[in-house]
């Protein structure tokens, strides 16, 4: 069985990619807003409000001004330390992506990138 090579049939792992890029892009590009708060730049800050930390599931960090623990998989899952971090992230989204969006439909594939999402941060807490 030949897989489709088409973006057609890959429209969630297109969005995906370039919600990804277009996060890191924007983030990266800003001027620093973190500064007053000793922050290096707007990526830091972002990494800091939606990155996932154990720490903050167990409740022994408790921080003000950060993306509910809950959603914190998620939202880690577009934030990138720098762009060799993200360029190796996107390139295996887009090689395993395609041709898994193509046998599971657009569907089922953004349902398996959320319960990665959530699995990764599993995993990381343990």
């Amino acid at each position: 069985m030949q897989l489709s090579t088409s973006w057609s049939r890959a429209r969630v792992t297109l969005a995906l990619t370039i919600a990804t890029a277009a996060v890191w892009l924007v983030l990266s590009m800003l001027p620093d807003l973190g500064r007053g708060l000793g922050i290096a730049n707007l990526n830091d800050a972002a990494i800091l409000w939606g990155g996932f930390v154990p720490a903050q599931v167990s409740g022994l960090l408790n921080s003000v001004g950060s993306a509910p623990v809950w959603l914190t998989p998620l939202t880690a899952a577009f934030l990138h330390a720098n762009l060799i971090h993200l360029a190796f992230n996107l390139l295996i989204l887009v090689f395993c992506g395609r041709p898994t969006e193509a046998v599971l439909g657009p569907g089922a594939f953004a349902i398996l990138y959320l319960v990665r999402a959530y699995g990764a941060a599993a995993v990381h807490y343990l």
